[in-house]
């Protein structure tokens, strides 16, 4: 991807983002495809915005990511990794992905500039369908609020994926306490409803029509041991409430360990456990939602319980 910023002078300035996805197992470009090694069309699928920020705050244009992702992001130990992390849980509970929950297209996204460590944050994705303005446009909302050691954030969202009709419904609340400079505690919770069957699981996967009625829960520490080593810890919870059996509860528990070469390069090393029960109806995996090559819809070996160890650099541009 590719970024820039311009100072127009007076306080203003003028940016723009583009981002793509592409997959190092198949070359294919864009919608995910180095999560699922599907094909796709889209080369910025990620990101692909302008944006205009100054006193009053900052207005952006285009497809990008809204509140909801920035809370899923900064409140979790983790810090929204793909492999063990809040991210891969709120993939399946309903309330994270990048196919119109976190990311929007045709958005106008507004942030308000902090008032007394208050911040307000607002998106709007136009459904881009000719006369008719409700087909899958959707809103996301929230507000943040930082005082001290103490980060609360509360993000509400209503999505039409696909119709007129609102298929996903999202409350979170979240909060971080810097307990002392070196640790940093979080917690949080979600409510995902959908009543609406859909046929991609892209965008609740809680049962295997699509349908979505869960409570999440995740906790999590991060603790700094010196200015280059830290270690993680995150446990995180999906109860879900359409069946009564329980099948399809997800509890899953990571650990990591960070030693930063420098600001923006960094060694991880992370092991995940994930329960799941043998019967159960829909996909879950501890990494970024995973298809086989080629596309297709087996997702048996994702319906058991799963055990990782992994190890690899990161380098942030």
């Amino acid at each position: 991807g590719v970024k820039g910023a311009e100072d127009l002078g007076g306080g203003m300035t003028a940016k723009f983002t583009l981002e793509a996805n592409y997959s190092l197992r198949t070359g294919a470009m864009g919608k995910d495809s180095a999560g699922t090694g599907t094909t796709g069309s889209t080369v910025f699928d990620r990101e692909a915005n302008m944006a205009l920020a100054g006193d009053f705050g900052q207005v952006q244009l285009g497809r990008g990511k809204n509140f909801l992702y920035t809370v899923l992001d900064e409140f979790d130990s983790r810090g929204n990794w793909n492999f063990g992390g809040l991210k891969p849980v709120a993939r399946y509970a309903g309330f994270y992905s990048g196919s119109g929950i976190s990311r929007f297209d045709n958005m106008v996204r507004y942030t308000s500039p902090t008032f007394a460590g208050l911040t307000v944050d607002g998106a709007y994705s136009y459904g881009n369908q000719p006369g008719d303005t409700t087909y899958k446009s959707s809103y996301n909302a929230g507000v943040r609020y930082t005082a001290g050691p103490v980060d609360l954030a509360y993000t509400r969202e209503e999505a039409r994926l696909s119709s007129a009709v609102v298929s996903e419904k999202i409350d979170l609340v979240a909060a971080k306490y810097a307990v002392t400079p070196a640790l940093t505690v979080d917690a949080g919770y979600a409510q995902t409803r959908n009543p609406t069957a859909q046929t991609t699981y892209y965008s609740s996967s809680s049962k295997a029509d699509g349908k979505t009625d869960a409570d999440t829960w995740f906790l999590g520490a991060r603790y700094k041991v010196s200015d280059a080593l830290s270690v993680n810890a995150g446990y995180y919870r999906v109860t879900d409430k359409i069946t009564t059996d329980n099948k399809d509860n997800v509890t899953m528990k990571s650990v990591g360990v960070v030693y930063s070469f420098s600001k923006r390069t960094e060694l991880f090393a992370d092991y995940v456990v994930a329960d799941r029960a043998s019967n159960a109806a829909s996909p879950f995996t501890i990494y970024d939602r995973w298809v086989p090559d080629g596309g297709g819809s087996n997702y048996a070996d994702s319906k058991y319980g799963q055990k990782a160890f992994a190890i690899g650099v990161q380098h942030r541009f």
